[in-house]
């Protein structure tokens, strides 16, 4: 199996090339998304969360559009 090599990028493409793959949501994005919680009696994504946050309370204050409050979450 042959293997395929990439052109190497020029400096000024590297230099130029960071844009956001993912860029954030407008708020009303988030707020459309944090709607879709189930707000399950026992939520996985507490249990999945690395940071151990409440996620439901954090999601629950996005839908709410209390930005700042999640922030504190």
């Amino acid at each position: 199996m042959a293997t395929d090599y990439c052109t190497p990028l020029d400096i000024t493409q590297i230099e130029q090339n960071f844009a956001d793959l993912n860029p954030a949501m407008t708020q009303a994005e988030a707020i459309v998304e944090s709607n879709r919680c189930l707000y399950c009696y026992d939520a996985p994504c507490m249990h999945a969360c690395p940071t151990h946050i409440d996620v439901p309370a954090f999601i629950k204050k996005i839908a709410s559009g209390n930005l700042h409050g999640s922030a504190r979450v």
